[in-house]
C-alpha cells in the first residue's frame, strides 16, 4: 500500500512486516527482532507517557501535543 506524504510516494507496512525486514537486515530470528522492536516501542511509548519527545537522530521525532476539543458528529 502506498499515499502520497508531502508530494513522496511512501510504501505502508505493518509490524509483522517490518519485523521480517529487521530479522532478514541484521541475520536475526524473527522472535529476536520482534521482542526488539517491542522493546523500542514500549520505550518511546513511555517517554511519550511522561510527556517527553524521543528523537531518533537522522530518523523521526516523536512529540505529544495538546489539541483543542471538537465537536463530533453522530452519522
Amino acid at each position: 500500500v502506498y499515499f502520497l506524504l508531502y508530494k513522496r510516494k511512501v510504501k505502508i507496512i505493518n509490524k509483522g512486516q517490518l519485523v521480517d525486514k529487521i530479522a532478514e537486515g541484521v541475520d536475526i530470528t524473527k522472535a529476536i527482532a520482534g521482542r526488539a522492536l517491542d522493546s523500542l516501542i514500549a520505550e518511546i511509548t513511555s517517554e511519550l507517557a511522561g510527556n517527553n519527545d524521543v528523537t531518533l537522530i537522522g530518523f523521526v521525532t516523536f512529540k505529544v501535543l495538546a489539541r483543542a476539543a471538537r465537536k463530533g458528529r453522530n452519522p
